[in-house]
């Protein structure tokens, strides 16, 4: 059995002001209920306690899983995970808020690629929670195995308070899922209102929003959610580091999401982070916290990733010994067609990134991104690399860009703009050299775009030892 601590920093202690204000965030959604299916079901133990947002799988490991649920109440929270074999694993944390509060229990000595089913109970009296947490364990990294990664972005509750597409998301049984920024909306101020991205507690409010959705709760209960964000849950829209609440948005975020790390410091360098699963590495790339403005003139100094991210971001690429390394980010790497927020707007350090992934060597790399409003399959050919694939997997719920593909895109395998979507990565390394399926699919989860790839055409051609 393993202790985890509650969540620190400069959320967890804030005044009773701010306890109170989070009681009403969650009797504001409450009162949602009854125009729309913002209310999870809640866990009830006889003493009164009670699930107020969660349970959600978090960062999961072959042998570790975090699972992050908040309670109304204080008291020592424990999470037992259960396998069929009958091998149980438990950790637990005290929850000390005068109104209950988040906490995250990580639980360790748990078998790899193994289903595991969560039990919880604060002050020893079981809390009943449905749907249940199930999900499995990864395989160990490097091992042959099969693998799925869900994608998702653009998220918006006031364009849609229902969501179904998530139910197709769920359907798919990955064993992890990116959310690609977006991931709820701060949305900008209309005459009823201030922005939301102008006030701590309504930054918080949105953040509470999405978990809250009924149709979102078997994707967070059952596969290892893991995210990053883009302009609108980090400030307004094409936000970038001028943003005067960043420090506070950047632990808010920490504390409703699960990842393994956020960045070098918490709360004071971003939200970049890494996690393996079988034959895949993905790195979560923050594009907002040292971002300068997309209107500066473009130079060898303009950033997205910062000094510190970059840095990071290429020591890890070179590291890394997955045969698949996915580049996560909230925009468009590799799209030069239109005029909305890419990092063809970063052309020099796009183009001092990729010049580093040829010149080092760095094997079996693509992207991942979001943002679009819709979702494109993409191939870059470039001279003396092989080819760059990108996913953008857009909107999950959101008003499609349904003119979008009618821009020509001269690297566009495939797209989908008629609706609601997601992106699929299917990675099996059993037989070599290893196949990489990339699907976008519908809200029925139909495939509309399918593209294979097998691995060993991610890798340089000459004899040249990868790195």
């Amino acid at each position: 059995m393993s202790e985890s601590r509650p969540i620190v920093g400069i959320m967890q202690r804030r005044s009773e002001w701010n306890r109170v204000m989070r009681c009403w965030l969650a009797l504001s959604l409450a009162a949602c209920a009854s125009i729309g299916e913002r209310v999870p079901p809640a866990g009830e133990a006889a003493s009164g306690g009670r699930v107020v947002l969660g349970p959600m799988v978090g960062h999961v490991t072959e042998q570790t899983a975090r699972i992050w649920v908040e309670v109304d109440r204080p008291g020592r929270l424990e999470v037992a995970l259960s396998s069929a074999e009958g091998d149980v694993e438990s950790g637990s944390t005290r929850v000390t808020g005068l109104a209950g509060g988040i906490a995250l229990v990580d639980v360790g000595d748990l078998q790899p690629a193994t289903a595991y089913r969560a039990s919880f109970d604060l002050d020893g009296v079981q809390l009943a929670v449905e749907p249940e947490v199930a999900f499995r364990t990864f395989p160990r990294p490097g091992s042959p195995s099969r693998i799925r990664i869900a994608l998702v972005s653009c998220a918006r509750v006031s364009w849609d308070s229902i969501q179904p597409a998530w139910h197709a998301v769920a359907a798919e049984q990955a064993d992890a899922i990116v959310w690609l920024g977006d991931n709820g909306y701060l949305e900008h101020a209309d005459s009823a209102r201030p922005a939301d991205y102008t006030s701590v507690e309504r930054i918080e409010y949105r953040y509470r929003e999405i978990k809250a959705l009924r149709t979102v709760q078997p994707v967070l209960r059952t596969m290892a959610n893991y995210a990053i964000w883009d302009d609108r849950d980090y400030a307004g829209s094409d936000s970038d580091r001028s943003n005067p609440l960043r420090p506070e948005v950047a632990e808010i975020f920490e504390r409703y999401w699960a990842n393994p790390a956020y960045g070098r410091e918490p709360g004071l360098d971003g939200i970049y982070g890494r996690f393996a699963l079988g034959g895949a590495e993905v790195f979560l790339i923050d594009d907002r916290f040292w971002r300068d403005p997309d209107s500066l003139s473009d130079s060898p100094a303009k950033t997205v990733l910062g000094g510190a991210q970059k840095e990071w971001l290429k020591q890890a690429l070179a590291a890394s010994e997955a045969p698949l390394k996915v580049i996560a980010i909230g925009h468009q790497v590799l799209a030069d067609y239109h005029q909305w927020e890419s990092y063809a707007m970063f052309a020099y350090e796009r183009r001092e990134l990729l010049e580093w992934i040829r010149d080092q060597r760095i094997e079996g790399v693509m992207f991942v991104s979001g943002d679009r409003h819709l979702s494109e399959l993409m191939r870059d050919d470039r001279p003396d690399l092989y080819p760059l694939y990108e996913l953008t997997a857009s909107p999950i719920a959101n008003r499609p860009f349904v003119t979008g593909l009618e821009l020509p895109n001269p690297i566009r395998i495939g797209g989908y703009a008629a609706g609601d979507s997601y992106g699929i990565l299917d990675l099996d390394t059993t037989v070599p050299p290893g196949r990489l399926t990339i699907s976008i699919k519908d809200t029925a989860g139909r495939e509309v775009v399918r593209h294979e790839v097998a691995l060993d055409e991610l890798r340089f051609e000459d004899e040249s030892p990868p790195r």
